[in-house]
């Protein structure tokens, strides 16, 4: 099916249903503006490994956060925020917003997208999105670094990655930095870049989700020694009795 996306100015917009609709393009074109967000914004605050996103409240006191997406590694040294545009995941801001609203409209514990933009060449695509922020959240990898986590809250954080199993989500990077629990204990699952439903998605992809999410929680264990408070023997055994259920 065709998306509905309006062009303004060399540039493709999908806004989100429900979101912006009585806005109109120009004044949408100017919320992507990096230099206008930064220049009217307040509490902004970078966030991710290449400073490709961030954080910001606007003038009426709206949380968002702004993520232009780029490259890694190497080819990131070359082609920062150039993708090839018939690649499989070319169109990853598209992507994103539309597997966001999916899965919002399934009532899983998502971000809210508001719209997302290309820019189209001859042959790459450079995109942009914005999304709501969760407010009053920390991630795994901040509450570990105060304290310890208790039994009940390693289930609830496994059963809700098995919404992601249950509605044949595959999360791609599932790690404890795109893992949020809010003051209400309430659990939230973010980043969903390069991320899709698999109608046959096997149990075996959702072990293999849940193995590289201990690895997460692996990797900052030896980066933060005793300063992270996480019990492998503890989790390791809370996630096989969770498979065991499934």
């Amino acid at each position: 099916m065709a998306r509905e996306t309006l062009e303004y100015k060399g540039y493709l917009y999908l806004i989100a249903d429900n979101a912006w609709q009585s806005l109109d393009i120009a004044t949408i074109a100017e919320r992507f503006d990096v230099k206008s967000i930064k220049n009217t914004a307040g509490d902004i605050k970078t966030v991710g490994g290449r400073g490709c996103s961030f954080l910001y409240t606007t003038q009426d006191h709206k949380k968002l956060v702004y993520r232009s997406y780029r490259r890694g590694g190497l080819i990131g040294r070359l082609l920062r925020d150039s993708f090839f545009k018939y690649a499989r995941f070319a169109h990853r801001a598209f992507d994103e917003l539309e597997l966001l609203q999916t899965m919002r409209a399934l009532n899983m514990p998502v971000p809210e997208a508001l719209a997302a933009r290309e820019s189209r060449g001859l042959l790459f695509i450079k995109q942009d999105i914005i999304i709501k922020q969760i407010e009053n959240t920390q991630n795994l990898c901040q509450l570990l670094m105060k304290k310890s986590l208790n039994d009940r809250t390693y289930i609830e954080i496994l059963n809700t990655c098995a919404l992601l199993y249950k509605n044949k989500i595959v999360h791609s990077d599932l790690n404890i930095k795109n893992i949020l629990i809010d003051n209400n204990k309430q659990i939230y699952i973010i980043d969903f870049d390069k991320c899709y439903i698999d109608k046959n998605m096997s149990k075996d992809l959702y072990v293999n989700m849940l193995n590289r999410l201990l690895r997460s929680f692996e990797k900052e264990q030896n980066l933060h020694q005793e300063s992270f408070y996480f019990n492998k023997d503890t989790f390791v055994k809370l996630m096989h009795s969770h498979l065991d259920k499934i």
